[in-house]
């Protein structure tokens, strides 16, 4: 597999997506478990469904070792979008089996 060594990696970004997108997500997981209405209900899960998606894209980044040139911000960061996704905190940010491709 080719290395590219000369690529600019947003890690400013990617630390402003990361944090927009978890609290948006608690907010929405906390406004869908505190409603009556089924429709807003249903309207703050489709948002937590969708900022979860963007987590779980920097997850993925974070465990290619992508989502920054520093190894610590990309454990602080895998580890940190991992939450979301206990069964990952676990397996897919410590797996190597994955990153070997």
């Amino acid at each position: 597999m080719e290395t590219i060594k000369n690529y600019t990696i947003p890690t400013t970004k990617n630390i402003i997506i990361q944090l927009t997108a978890s609290s948006i997500s608690l907010f929405s997981l906390y406004q869908a478990s505190h409603q009556e209405s089924w429709l807003v209900k249903f309207i703050f899960a489709l948002i937590f469904t969708l900022s979860n998606n963007t987590l779980f894209s920097l997850l993925h980044e974070s465990v290619h070792r992508c989502y920054s040139k520093n190894v610590y911000i990309n454990e602080v960061a895998g580890n940190l979008a991992a939450f979301f996704f206990p069964p990952a905190i676990v397996t897919g940010n410590r797996s190597e089996e994955h990153t070997s491709e």
